[in-house]
């Protein structure tokens, strides 16, 4: 096959590891090593990234656009061919040492025209997601954001209705206290009433003293029997007032329950809308080095 052709000094020249050794082809491509800096202020990017670019070398130069992007670790490069290789034709134009300077130049061009990295943005939480992460691991990152907003809301609003809530809780004791007092003076006076109504009864009976004596005692259980009766509607106040505040209170726990589950819904990570936005690279920091004529196996 055809012979290794001469290659100007200056040129660097290298040879991508084969399969195996035997009828092993070369053909001349243009490999270099690039690193381009990514910035946007307001996404909060601020990210290098380096990559080896091997591209075919036609008789204009390197073809940068059908290039192979490899990271650089990737990129096995010897410095001497696999014996018995054959060589492709290489036009002479594309080796001289003036040409191969520009090389370097048109990729660094190259790489701020069409390189660019791609994040994605929650404008609503004010978050970005690291270059070349994942939408899933980004809408991760949002649901945990979400879920210690959403839980500070949820203290705040517990907090808003606590003194509400605590206060009708105070009143409900004080009225649970008045039933039992309220009770408990019905139930004395019912006692006295029975008493008082049983004493003139009995003197009205044996006819004990004198006929007024037991008049006035029948007026007196007559007011007692009264106020007996004004106890037990006082108790029914009481008891109404009670069941009112209780009521209050339910209805205060409701209304609590019903923001908290309108919260929940505001923080739902599938629904917060989420942009993607392309970073190009920045052309004064973009490197190219290690600019060399690689063999590549055919």
């Amino acid at each position: 096959g055809p012979q290794r052709p001469l290659v100007p000094a200056g040129v660097p020249e290298k040879f991508l590891a084969a399969a195996g050794n035997q009828g092993v082809e070369y053909e001349p491509h243009v490999g270099a090593r690039v690193r381009a800096h990514f910035v946007d202020a307001k996404a909060g990017v601020d990210a290098w990234e380096e990559w080896y670019y091997l591209a075919p070398l036609t008789a204009q130069g390197p073809a940068w656009d059908q290039a192979e992007v490899s990271s650089v670790d990737a990129i096995q490069l010897l410095d001497a061919p696999a014996p018995e290789a054959t060589f492709a034709a290489v036009p002479a134009a594309a080796l001289a040492a003036k040409a191969f300077a520009q090389h370097g130049k048109s990729l660094a061009d190259h790489i701020y025209r069409t390189c660019s990295i791609s994040v994605m943005r929650c404008p609503e939480l004010k978050l970005t997601s690291v270059p070349g992460g994942t939408e899933s691991e980004f809408r991760a990152r949002i649901a945990q954001a979400l879920r210690e907003k959403r839980d500070a809301a949820v203290d705040a609003l517990r907090a808003k209705y606590a003194t509400r809530l605590n206060t009708l809780a105070d009143r409900a004791r004080r009225a649970e206290q008045n039933v039992a007092k309220q009770k408990a003076q019905a139930s004395e006076q019912t006692m006295a009433s029975a008493l008082s109504v049983g004493g003139s009864l009995l003197g009205a009976l044996f006819g004990g003293g004198r006929r007024s004596s037991v008049f006035s005692k029948a007026s007196t259980a007559a007011r007692s029997v009264g106020r007996s009766a004004r106890e037990r509607t006082d108790v029914a106040h009481a008891e109404a007032d009670l069941e009112a505040l209780q009521q209050q209170h339910a209805a205060l726990e409701a209304e609590l329950a019903g923001e908290i589950a309108t919260l929940q819904n505001r923080f739902d990570a599938s629904l917060i809308p989420v942009e993607s936005a392309a970073i190009r690279a920045r052309k004064s920091d973009t490197a190219v080095t290690e600019v060399a004529l690689v063999w590549r196996p055919a």
